[in-house]
């Protein structure tokens, strides 16, 4: 089943296994508010290494089993400067995004590592730079398991009370979304900004 909505917010919660969940909120064409949750996606950065890669990563991984899901040897641009060529990284991916400053900051005081990238970007906004998605932007969304509609007893998989009543009319969870190119907007009934300054 594919649902498409148009996202107005983002964030994270955890299963029962302390997993992370994204949670898309949105609203579908006829103005229903919608929940979207999304699982699997883990947060990760990138670590400048000089010496062997598969060595020091296998060191990481002895170090920091607790916290280190999987480590992968990638070719990226450093982000700093102007680079020609990609240069060989570590890329840790990570258990929890709320572990993501512990690691790095222990990750800093090894021998070897050299520079780390990318670990100021928030869990909810990596996804949606990853997939590519945008704030106001119409996904379809590749619905597995429909929760059903508020107040309702949803067949979520083993769900934490606030991933089966987030305060949404309609609640799925998505392994696939796409990108649409919808310039309407939905029926909104709020829109806000909150605009901070100093005088």
């Amino acid at each position: 089943m594919t649902q498409l909505f148009q996202i107005l917010d983002a964030d994270y919660i955890y299963d029962n296994q302390n997993n992370p969940v994204v949670r898309l909120f949105g609203r579908d064409e006829l103005g229903n508010s919608v929940c979207c949750l999304v699982p699997n996606f883990k947060p990760y950065f990138y670590i400048k290494i000089s010496g062997n890669l598969a060595e020091i990563s296998q060191e990481i991984k002895n170090k920091f089993s607790e916290y280190v899901s999987d480590i992968e040897i990638v070719e990226r641009y450093e982000p700093i400067g102007y680079q020609t060529s990609k240069k060989k990284m570590l890329k840790l991916i990570i258990k929890d995004p709320k572990t993501v400053p512990v690691i790095r900051d222990e990750i800093k005081k090894m021998n070897r590592v050299q520079e780390i990238y990318e670990t100021d970007i928030l869990f909810r906004n990596r996804f949606l730079i990853d997939n590519e998605i945008g704030g106001m932007q119409w996904v379809q969304a590749n619905a597995i398991v429909d929760c059903g509609l508020r107040n309702a007893d949803p067949p979520c998989p083993n769900p934490k009370s606030e991933i089966r009543n987030p305060k949404s009319e309609y609640t799925f969870i998505a392994n696939k979304l796409e990108k649409c190119n919808i310039l309407k907007n939905s029926l909104l009934k709020y829109l806000a900004f909150d605009i901070e300054c100093l005088l």
